[in-house]
């Protein structure tokens, strides 16, 4: 049986969850409640496909699926498959094998981007435009990731918080300007899913906050170009945000 919407205090419901078992696909929950109901399917959908993960390889597949526990089944499914009589799958395994929509390939864009791999910059880039995406909106999705990146370069430079790894950032105690600047957010990163705030973290060791601010100003220079120049997009695309991305000091790279 399958519903779009139940009410959990019915009688009908109570009646199916001590009969037998209720899965619940429902995209409705914060994000923390929904990371952590993903995190918990896959501890139990695992041991039951024979599969294991290490906790990178589990963040990168959700990155990759996001938390609907269908398409987490499905695509644990497929990657238990493609992994035959090895019994871990690898990071590699999940960027092979592990489909994701249209806004996944962006995040696999913005990540690129926020790594300054320049090679998979631009193949990502070529996906996206091969798909039809309006070079605007990506300039505006690049554009908020390299906003995100200024913010963590800014708070870890000034001591603002202090990195745990997969697990985000740990705050500490902020100026008051500075936090109410956060509070008046509409999104507070400091509420974030700390697998999420973790990547950006890893990204933003990549750059400087000079870099991160010349980016910044190349990427609105590229938005006014994309609307006013008569050379191709694609051509103003790839030109733009490889000088955006610049190059790494032996510093940067050894970070």
């Amino acid at each position: 049986v399958t519903t779009f919407k139940i009410n959990r205090g019915s009688a009908f419901f109570k009646a199916f969850a001590a009969a037998g078992t209720v899965h619940d696909f429902g995209s409705g929950l914060k994000g923390k409640q929904a990371e952590a109901r993903a995190h918990a399917f896959m501890d139990a959908w695992l041991p039951h496909i024979g599969l294991e993960m290490t906790h990178a390889v589990r963040q990168r597949f959700l990155a990759r699926t996001g938390f609907d526990s269908r398409l987490i089944a499905s695509e644990l499914d497929k990657l238990r498959c493609y992994c035959g009589d090895r019994s871990s799958a690898t990071e590699a395994d999940v960027q092979t094998i592990v489909s994701g929509g249209k806004s996944t390939e962006i995040w696999d864009l913005l990540d690129a981007f926020g790594r300054r791999r320049h090679a998979d910059l631009i193949a990502q880039l070529r996906i996206q435009l091969i798909q039809s995406e309006s070079p605007i909106r990506l300039s505006n999705s690049l554009e908020t990731r390299v906003n995100d990146l200024l913010v963590i370069r800014e708070a870890l430079d000034r001591s603002w918080a202090v990195s745990e790894g997969y697990a985000g950032l740990r705050w500490a105690a902020l100026p008051p300007a500075i936090d109410a600047w956060f509070g008046a957010q509409d999104n507070d990163m400091r509420k974030w899913p700390g697998f999420r705030v973790g990547k950006l973290v890893a990204q933003a060791g990549a750059w400087t906050l000079r870099d991160l601010r010349v980016a910044r100003h190349l990427i609105v220079e590229l938005r006014e170009k994309l609307v006013s120049s008569s050379l191709p997009q694609e051509w103003i695309l790839e030109v733009y945000l490889l000088r955006a991305l610049g190059r790494r000091s032996g510093r940067q790279a050894s970070r």
